[in-house]
């Protein structure tokens, strides 16, 4: 087994790397189609090292083998690569009606049918009103 050195260029992390250009890709993709406003990709790397230990034979001084205990550290690498697309969803509306006028009554506005070019004076004050007199 040969050295292998820890940086990002390493082997060890050729797989994230492809899994980054899979994820420019794929947003780059959605950009130029105009399906997303934006993206962001996200890299998390998680490092430990786990303690380990082996037997290794060892000759001695009388040519016999003896286990020597040897504890040493394995290094761990672990990473997450995530894209997150950014899309605006907008929904739109309108309310017009023509035979409608807005009009304001005791400090609230509400829209009460034209008749002609008049409002008749029934309709503002309203069935429960007239009732009443």
């Amino acid at each position: 087994m040969k050295e292998l050195a820890i940086n990002i260029h390493s082997d060890i992390f050729a797989d994230m790397r492809n899994d980054i250009d899979k994820h420019l890709k794929h947003c780059l993709d959605e950009l130029s189609q105009e399906n997303f406003e934006g993206g962001d990709i996200s890299i998390k790397i998680s490092l430990e090292t786990i303690k380990a230990t082996d037997e290794l034979k060892k000759l001695d001084r009388e040519g016999k083998f003896e286990g020597v205990e040897v504890e040493y550290k394995i290094p761990s690498i672990a990473y997450k690569t995530s894209l997150t697309l950014k899309q605006k969803h907008d929904t739109e509306g309108r309310y017009f009606d023509r035979g409608m006028q807005l009009v304001e009554m005791d400090g609230r506005y509400v829209a009460l049918p034209v008749k002609g070019s008049q409002i008749c004076l029934n309709d503002l004050l309203g069935d429960s009103e007239q009732a009443s007199d």
